[in-house]
């Protein structure tokens, strides 16, 4: 009996050492499991915060390089699927405020974009995106020098990421606006040493301050690098043979308008320019009225404008062509927003 009681106890204590043994396998297992889908779930945050970020910059600077055209439209799907999933878990606020308010930003509803942006920075007032976009809003509103104090907050958090050159960059702008163009082309020449040789937005906005501070050289050595980074924007195009006709090289101006108006058929911009360097440079008077009126048919504001003053009733009337007196205006693409008004 005595030898049935001890094998009882050994079978016992067998059974708890194999199912504590067991159990404390699991344990491990679960615990080594739950590491790796934290780390996992770690990792894609960091991912898809890196995707997020390097698409907000390619958004903000609008690259229209046909080779970028599918990674714009991935961004795009990334911002709209992250909103989506943050939205469904409120658990980080400050990153839901932030990523809707750039989506806001880039909708152009400014006033919305500050509001959520605020937020986002009250919860975390070292949010670098957040201070660069809530910049961009502000100016969108026409509150330049709030614009610029964001800014001024962004770069002095010296991040370190990609992005980094987009505060200067928007500052540079900024500061264009409030015609303070020796302090823009510090600023530009600063986001082109962080970003050498990738962006065609940054040389174009530094071509237009060139123009302003009565640097041709200058001025056409930038709008050539944006050509060279991104041919298929027809603005560049367009701002060249504006600097060609400055320099009284009507064909050559002529020329790259109609490169411009190739690659978009409907930019008033380039039609009026042209007419401009046809009646100015060939003397083609029917040829310039031609493009005067598809350029106003297109909603290009200064080529109506023109042709309702006396000065263009050459161009208005059926005889008025032999009769030809008028000042012609010209009009670099920086100006289309604020002279088109």
């Amino acid at each position: 009996m005595g030898e049935n009681l001890n094998k009882k106890v050994a079978s016992l204590f067998g059974l708890i050492f194999v199912v504590g043994f067991t159990t404390a396998g699991l344990f491990f297992l679960r615990n080594k499991f739950l590491i790796r889908y934290d780390n996992y779930k770690y990792d894609l945050s960091v991912k898809r915060e890196r995707q997020l970020r390097e698409c907000i910059f390619l958004l903000q600077i609008r690259t229209t390089n046909l080779k970028s055209n599918n990674r714009i439209s991935t961004c795009q799907n990334n911002i709209k699927a992250g909103l989506l999933a943050i939205e469904k878990n409120k658990g980080n606020e400050q990153e839901f405020y932030r990523e809707r308010g750039i989506t806001k930003n880039f909708r152009g509803d400014y006033l919305g974009s500050v509001k959520d942006l605020s937020k986002a920075i009250d919860i975390n007032p070292y949010d670098y995106l957040a201070h660069v976009f809530r910049g961009i809003a502000n100016r969108g509103l026409d509150k330049d020098q709030t614009a610029i104090a964001d800014l001024d907050w962004a770069i002095g958090l010296k991040n370190n990421s990609l992005e980094f050159c987009l505060p200067y960059y928007e500052r540079g702008k900024s500061k264009y606006l409030q015609n303070n163009y020796a302090g823009a082309l510090a600023d530009l020449n600063k986001a082109i040493d962080i970003c050498p040789n990738k962006f065609d937005a940054f040389y174009q906005t530094r071509a237009m301050v060139n123009y302003r501070l009565n640097n041709p050289s200058g001025e056409l050595s930038d709008i050539n690098k944006a050509i060279e980074l991104n041919p298929h924007n027809p603005e560049h195009y367009t701002h060249r043979g504006m600097h060609k006709h400055d320099q009284k090289d009507y064909s050559g101006a002529i020329d790259d308008q109609n490169k411009a108006i190739k690659i978009n058929p409907r930019l008033g911009l380039a039609y009026n320019n042209r007419a401009v360097s046809k009646v100015m440079g060939l003397k083609d008077d029917k040829g310039s009225c031609d493009d005067y009126k598809k350029a106003a048919s297109l909603g290009f504001k200064p080529a109506i404008r023109f042709l309702k003053t006396p000065g263009a009733r050459w161009c208005t009337v059926d005889d008025g062509i032999k009769k030809r007196r008028s000042a012609r205006f010209i009009y670099r693409p920086e100006l289309m927003e604020k002279e088109s008004d």
